[in-house]
């Protein structure tokens, strides 16, 4: 296992250090992360008050880091109104906020996401606690930032007094990760693990998938076999996109987690299971419910207690570290850079951690053919246009969930208006329009040069 965390109290103040009043408080606190120095990833949580933080080339060296490309004085960072807010300190490289030029002598400019300084990347975080308390590790394959920490405590958490648990997240989000941190931490954790993607398992097969079958009660059976909650007997059962299932699987399967028996095809005496359920969607059951292509009875069985993993847009900090790992698994890591990061960082990534390797995998081939050019991801406006495919998280608020929308769509009227309702808060109304923060900047500047 590999750890990686905060370093200092220059740039960064671990939690034992922060009193203890700090540690009580309630209110988030805005701050900065910097994921990225040079060319290695990295993890520095650092605090940000109304007198923020100046960011140079000395405050990297004191916490053991270089960045050649940073001045001494590179550019200041504060947070104000839960917003955070950055001014170049006449630079010589210059200082990128959302992948945009913020050139010397411009206004304060609000950072939505991403900042980067030289060849180093900070992002935004809305309440710094959280990553003053914890790190970045590489464990078992998976990479585990504390935003993705949080989650799985809940999940291990719920191993301890409950038998079944239903995760929800997008694909390619960490679900299966959630479901096998429930069953090292839950009381059967000596037993066997097994995963089952119900979107694959055809409705005239399912019965026999699922329960086993007595040698001989079909053509070419020609000894008996074990179904899945047989072979998760003592253990766990991951019941993957369980939405897919059809109505009278889900009828048999309602029936077996209740009574906790199956009864095998060709048998007539139900045989006693003892396993805990893991039951994981990305669709919304609620909805597939109300239209009648999910049954309500399993869904109120199995839809609590319930976990959200949160989608890769909102763990940044993971993103270099899975970048890096992308990259040497394609024999590319000298390709690495701040800029591709950067890339990596603003786009949305609907498909989760699942897409971000194969599209770096799919880039790093056409870059071995001339590795004297920088590694870049293609431009694909898409990708910042939209939230991604997938269904939102249900558990939110409506107002922060909007419609995706482009930009072209929205008049400088709706824009200002949206601005004046979040307080001047551009990112808030970026969102509340279905837009990234620069492109509502666009709209806003179309008629006012002078506002962008």
């Amino acid at each position: 296992m590999v750890t990686h965390s905060a370093a200092s109290r220059t740039l960064g103040e671990t939690m034992e250090d922060a009193p203890s009043d700090e540690r009580r408080a309630e209110a988030p606190s805005p701050g900065i992360l910097l994921v990225f120095c040079d060319r290695s990833p990295t993890f520095l949580p650092s605090k940000l008050g109304a007198d923020g933080a100046r960011l140079g080339r000395d405050e990297l060296v004191r916490v053991g880091l270089r960045d050649e490309r940073m001045s001494r004085s590179h550019a200041q960072v504060w947070a104000s109104g839960g917003s955070v807010f950055v001014r170049d300190l006449g630079s010589r490289n210059g200082t990128w906020v959302d992948g945009e030029h913020l050139r010397e002598g411009e206004g304060p400019r609000e950072i939505d996401r991403v900042l980067r300084c030289g060849r180093s990347l900070w992002v935004r975080v809305d309440d710094v606690r959280p990553f003053l308390r914890s790190a970045v590790e590489e464990r078992g394959g998976f990479v585990i930032g504390p935003t993705l920490r949080g989650t799985l405590a809940e999940v291990s958490s719920l191993a301890a007094r409950s038998p079944t648990i239903f995760v929800r997240g997008e694909s390619g989000a960490g679900k299966e990760l959630a479901a096998r941190t429930f069953h090292d931490t839950s009381p059967g954790h000596a037993g066997p693990f097994v995963a089952v993607n119900c979107a694959t398992i055809p409705a005239a097969l399912a019965e026999r998938l699922f329960f086993g079958a007595r040698r001989g009660v079909y053509s070419g059976a020609h000894e008996d076999t074990v179904g899945y909650f047989q072979a998760a007997d003592q253990g766990t059962l991951f019941l993957d996109e369980i939405a897919e299932l059809d109505s009278a699987t889900q009828a048999k399967l309602l029936r077996a987690i209740e009574t906790r028996e199956i009864t095998p095809l060709g048998h007539t005496k139900p045989r006693p299971v003892d396993l805990r359920i893991v039951a994981a969607t990305l669709a919304p059951l609620e909805q597939a419910v109300e239209q009648g292509r999910f049954r309500a009875d399993l869904y109120h069985r199995i839809a609590s207690p319930s976990v959200v993993v949160p989608p890769l847009r909102e763990r940044a900090e993971e993103v270099p570290f899975l970048v890096r790992r992308a990259l040497c698994a394609a024999s590319a890591e000298s390709a690495l850079d701040a800029e591709l990061i950067e890339q990596c960082l603003l786009r949305e990534w609907p498909g989760n951690v699942r897409q971000l390797s194969h599209e770096l995998s799919q880039c790093a081939a056409r870059w071995a053919s001339d590795p004297s050019r920088p590694l870049r991801l293609p431009e694909i406006e898409s990708h910042r246009d939209t939230r991604g495919s997938e269904p939102p998280d249900e558990t939110a608020a409506p107002s922060q969930r909007p419609p995706p929308r482009r930009a072209a769509s929205i008049t400088e009227q709706d824009a200002r208006a949206a601005v004046a309702r979040c307080g001047g808060n551009i990112s808030a109304a970026a969102r509340s329009l279905g837009l990234h923060r620069t492109q509502l900047r666009r709209v806003l500047a179309s008629s006012e040069p002078g506002d962008a």
